[in-house]
């Protein structure tokens, strides 16, 4: 062998290796393995910054259609949550968190708006808000097919015109599963009669929001007579948080009756309260709303949302709304009903205004 021939021969193995591995590097992609796929350029360093001032451009123009609802609460603070609208003259808010003693909303400038309910739907867990004296600016959802992939940006327009939340889709729409039931707030005792007597009052429950006081005694649950603690309970679990339900109740012998907005659990109450049984996810420490399941269709998402800014809309990198925050779910994650899914419940809405509307009109005055 020649001296040029070895040198080549030398040569050609170290250079087949870097060839080869150069390829492999190419290849990687294309053949999976152990190559990390690069973060998306927006996330880089400096980028949630640029994110988020790119979704509050977003989010401005629905500025005005985002309203703050007040409940009012004879005990502790008052509870807050969002609203929008949705025509001229009525607005949809969460149901759970209206209180039990009425509300009122406040919009972009600080305005008081009177407003009252007038129809609601349990399965969405909305109310439709009918305003007066003000004329509401209805929020623009989109009309077009939204398709829900995991890891699109989705953000929370608030009522200053911000975005106050952004996180991305990390499942789809599904149905969620009813796993919680209303809660009166009270600790209950035998009579050894007929009802149920209030022994304790939960601090902050419905019961007290309510005005029930501890010795009134429950005596039907929605018409339903109840005889003892287990009755009582049993009839009690069948309700939903934000279902308004009928007591009917004694007081120093005389019988009335409350309507009582049922509330829910928060896993911070597993802490103060040891009667509330034991949580599914005992390491949260997060404030989860009142209301967060049994939805027919909800996308999740980890934006961090607080309860009180639920109803808040969800707008996604294209400026569009897509849906509503319905709930703060858990530790990780929150949820939002698509926009179908929304319209659905506000036609039910609509239908059942118009309903009671039609029932409550004087005589002769229906076929005007």
């Amino acid at each position: 062998m020649s001296a040029r021939h070895f040198v080549t021969a030398r040569l050609r193995a170290p250079l087949l290796c870097v060839a080869f591995g150069l390829g492999y590097v190419a290849a990687q992609p294309l053949l999976g393995g152990p190559t990390q796929p690069l973060p998306e350029p927006v996330l880089l360093e400096g980028g949630r910054a640029k994110l988020e001032r790119s979704f509050d451009a977003m989010c401005r123009p629905h500025a005005a259609s985002v309203l703050r609802v007040v409940a009012e609460a004879e005990v502790g603070p008052d509870r807050t949550s969002h609203a929008v609208a949705v025509d001229p003259n009525h607005a949809l808010a969460k149901l759970s968190e209206l209180g039990s003693l009425g509300f009122h909303l406040v919009d972009a400038r600080d305005q008081r708006i009177v407003g009252r309910v007038v129809a609601t739907d349990l399965d969405s867990d909305l109310a439709l808000v009918e305003v007066e004296d003000v004329v509401l600016e209805p929020l623009a959802f989109t009309d077009e097919e939204v398709d829900w992939r995991v890891g699109q940006w989705i953000g929370a327009a608030g009522p200053g015109g911000s975005c106050i939340a952004v996180g991305s889709v990390s499942v789809g729409p599904r149905g969620i599963p009813l796993e919680t039931h209303g809660l009166l707030g009270v600790i209950l005792g035998d009579t050894g009669g007929d009802g149920s007597r209030i022994r304790e009052l939960v601090p902050g429950g419905s019961a007290i929001a309510a005005g029930l006081r501890v010795d009134d005694v429950i005596l039907e649950v929605e018409g339903v007579a109840v005889r003892g603690i287990r009755s009582t309970a049993g009839q009690l679990r069948r309700t939903l948080p934000g279902q308004e339900v009928r007591l009917s109740l004694e007081r120093d012998g005389e019988r009335f009756e409350r309507i009582v907005r049922m509330g829910g659990r928060q896993l911070d109450d597993y802490d103060t309260n040891p009667w509330y049984e034991v949580p599914r996810h005992t390491a949260d420490t997060v404030t989860v709303s009142v209301r967060r399941d049994g939805f027919e269709s909800a996308v999740q998402h980890d934006a961090h949302l607080v309860p009180s800014e639920c109803l808040s809309p969800a707008v996604d990198v294209r400026g569009r709304v897509v849906g509503l925050h319905i709930a703060r779910m858990d530790r990780p994650g929150s949820l939002a009903l698509p926009v179908d899914t929304v319209r659905s419940a506000l036609e039910r809405l609509r239908e059942r205004a118009a309903a009671a509307a039609s029932e409550s009109a004087p005589a002769g005055a229906r076929d005007v």
